[in-house]
């Protein structure tokens, strides 16, 4: 303990136009004081010089000035010092008693007994308590809090203020507030603890009272959502492939998906590609959901960006979610879907004899069961030769009518599409 800095002002000059500079003067103690009885009192202030600990029980009241001195040595050498004046000020408090509280369950007429009761929240029944505190001071203020012992997770919440005013002109003498247990609070066969705490702000230090309620909470149980659909079959092992459909380029694949809930929670059906945009791939889902059902199509027109990307195995992932439980069960559906090239019509067999005499009958031959043009595939036409090579008839026409070159005999056609595909075959003139 130091005596404190008093500086360059005084009773007569509390304040001086420029500060000065160190050393500052001292203050001057009056009788009975000194650095080492700086606060008389029982025990006089005074400070531990191995932990830094200060004590005091101030004799009488008002504002006190202390000093504080930490000095440094090294080998027995002072090789430096720090030091700190303080200000206490003594108040003449009168004795605070702490608050009480209390808490019963909603609608229970008994109070609940710490360290004897358990209150035990199952699905469906009261999740509420009711608390009253008070404090036999007057002008009190009081507020309330909770604080998990053993548990972490959803907390409890009160529903209704927790601080105001007691034992005040126009404030009840009693407060009553209500703390409500969430529904998906779970203590797993297990006992929680709760703090409920109330604090005043009395002088000169406060006061509060500590309420520990013990309890178990189980939740609603949940069935499983089911998730049908027209799909092939889902594979029996959960690691294996998924099901694999195979559509055509030019046709139109269609499924039908159907979730169902015993519980009647909200279903919500989706369904996402793996890595791309199914609008952009000629996919389209939709999906009516509902409480206790939801439903959806499926459905896939392989376009023309579908027919010429690289990738041919697209894999869409359908699932079914559920909101109103603790623990939704969501289901999942995964299919891949292979583009395959279209295959040609079983009808392409055109006629290999013509009879070009004039009767309106087998007069011409034509070809109106060639592949269809798809996308970038297209007929690019047709060259019919005779049997020594020489071209008698050419067309780009798809819809091309041939009546023979006026010469019976044997001759040969050739059909090219834009791909690259061929088809080749004879046909017999006989005017």
């Amino acid at each position: 303990m130091v005596t404190p800095l008093n500086g360059f002002t005084s009773s007569n000059m509390p304040s001086v136009a420029q500060a000065g500079s160190a050393p500052y003067p001292l203050i001057q103690w009056s009788a009975g004081r000194s650095a080492a009885n700086q606060i008389p009192g029982s025990p006089a202030l005074g400070i531990d010089a191995r932990t830094g600990r200060l004590t005091v029980r101030p004799a009488s009241l008002g504002l006190y000035v202390f000093g504080v001195r930490c000095s440094e040595y090294r080998r027995g050498v002072k090789i430096g010092e720090t030091r700190r004046d303080f200000q206490l000020f003594v108040l003449n408090c009168p004795t605070n008693a702490a608050p009480r509280l209390q808490a019963q369950a909603t609608g229970s007429p008994a109070l609940f007994r710490p360290g004897q009761d358990t209150l035990r929240l199952v699905p469906g029944g009261n999740r509420c308590l009711t608390i009253r505190y008070t404090d036999p001071d007057p002008n009190s203020v009081l507020t309330l809090s909770s604080r998990p012992v053993n548990f972490t997770g959803p907390a409890p919440l009160f529903t209704t203020s927790r601080t105001g005013t007691v034992r005040a002109a126009g404030a009840p003498d009693t407060l009553t507030t209500t703390l409500c247990f969430p529904e998906c609070i779970d203590s797993q066969g297990k006992v929680y603890l709760l703090d409920l705490i109330v604090a005043d702000n009395g002088c000169s230090l406060p006061r509060r009272d500590t309420l520990r309620v013990a309890f178990t909470a189980t939740i609603a149980p949940n069935a499983a959502p089911r998730l049908t659909s027209t799909f092939p079959p889902e594979p029996a092992q959960p690691t294996a492939p998924p099901a694999v459909v195979r559509v055509a380029l030019g046709s139109r694949y269609s499924a039908t998906l159907l979730g169902t809930d015993a519980d009647r929670n909200a279903l919500v059906l989706t369904a996402t590609g793996d890595g791309f945009d199914l609008a952009a791939r000629g996919m389209r889902f939709t999906a009516q959901n509902g409480p206790g059902e939801a439903t959806g199509l499926f459905t896939w027109d392989p376009n023309c960006d579908a027919g010429s990307s690289t990738v041919t195995s697209l894999t869409v992932r359908f699932r079914l979610t559920e909101t109103g439980p603790c623990v939704p069960i969501p289901k999942e559906r995964v299919v891949r879907f292979e583009l395959v090239p279209e295959k040609d019509s079983v009808a392409f067999r055109p006629p290999n004899i013509i009879t070009p005499n004039g009767d309106a009958k087998n007069d011409f031959l034509s070809m109106p069961d060639l592949p269809a043009d798809f996308c970038g595939r297209s007929f690019a036409g047709i060259t019919i030769y005779s049997r020594w090579g020489q071209v008698v008839y050419q067309s780009p026409d798809r819809n091309f009518r041939w009546g023979g070159a006026g010469l019976a005999g044997s001759y040969f056609y050739l059909v090219r599409y834009t791909d690259g595909r061929r088809f080749k075959g004879w046909v017999e003139v006989k005017p």
